[in-house]
């Protein structure tokens, strides 16, 4: 599961370089804590107003380890100084190894994840470094392998470097 999760930071480091490059677009890299885990966050601007963000996650949840690929869109509101409010919609896709309750027997195992994710959230980027402190709620819902509420990375804090 750890070289699934560098080997794919490694792939989005250099589609993020790429991407920025073909499209001349601010984008911010970094790292989002969570009490659930860490992972990568990359955010390309369309617009002012408009990002896309990019979140590789891995963690431990319910007493086993999650990896989770989330891809959302953002409507930002500039606010002021260096503020500014977003929130957004998008998916996530991954791998949560947990325990389960089956005909009264417990059983353990890795169930493959698929849903729908809300973001809403806060980032201050510094005037003087090309830093940004972002604040979130990121609340998911699986739609396979069950439908249920997903407690992974609910909220974060993110560390971004623009380039």
């Amino acid at each position: 599961m750890k070289r699934l999760f560098v080997l794919a930071i490694v792939f989005a480091l250099h589609f993020c370089g790429n991407t920025a490059f073909a499209q001349g677009s601010r984008t911010g890299l970094g790292l989002r804590f969570s009490p659930g885990g860490v992972g990568f966050t990359g955010k390309f601007f369309t617009s002012n107003k408009s990002a896309f963000e990019l979140q590789l996650n891995a963690g431990g949840i319910g007493g086993g380890e999650s990896f989770t690929a989330v891809g959302l869109y953002e409507y930002h509101i500039p606010v002021e100084g260096g503020w500014r409010a977003y929130l957004g919609v998008g998916a996530h896709l991954g791998v949560w190894e947990h325990n389960w309750k089956n005909d009264g027997r417990w059983k353990y195992g890795n169930e493959p994840i698929f849903g729908v994710d809300g973001i809403v959230g806060i980032e201050y980027v510094f005037r003087k470094a090309p830093i940004g402190l972002s604040l979130d709620v990121k609340p998911a819902v699986n739609l396979i392998s069950d439908v249920d509420y997903f407690p992974h990375n609910v909220v974060g804090l993110a560390v971004r470097f623009y380039l």
